[in-house]
């Protein structure tokens, strides 16, 4: 089945979004999702999306919206990566915290 059409429509009456999807053999699927079910899909739609840039930049979007969104995911693994090591909050095996004198005069 290869995907022809995509569209994501939400009910607000009913909180569900309605996933349709039309393929390249005039075939129409629907698939009402609700809250709950959606988040539950939302880290595997954001890997998949990942996937797919990193193995063919610039293809997985070719609209503004889209693009936005993407750069948001990205925006947002970076921030999630950790920058340091977290500090250790034990003491140094010989129980005392040391301090290394600096060589070069403080500024006046």
């Amino acid at each position: 089945m290869n995907i022809h059409q995509l569209s994501v429509n939400h009910d607000e009456r009913q909180d569900r979004l309605l996933l349709r999807l039309n393929t390249q053999d005039l075939q129409e699927f629907r698939f009402w999702l609700t809250r709950r079910m959606t988040l539950r899909l939302m880290p595997a739609i954001e890997q998949s999306a990942k996937r797919l840039e990193a193995a063919q930049p610039g293809v997985a979007v070719t609209d503004a919206p889209s693009q936005q969104l993407l750069t948001e995911l990205k925006r947002d693994a970076f921030l999630k990566k950790p920058t340091l090591p977290p500090l250790s909050k034990t003491a140094p095996p010989s129980g005392r915290w040391e301090l290394n004198p600096c060589s070069s005069p403080m500024p006046t």
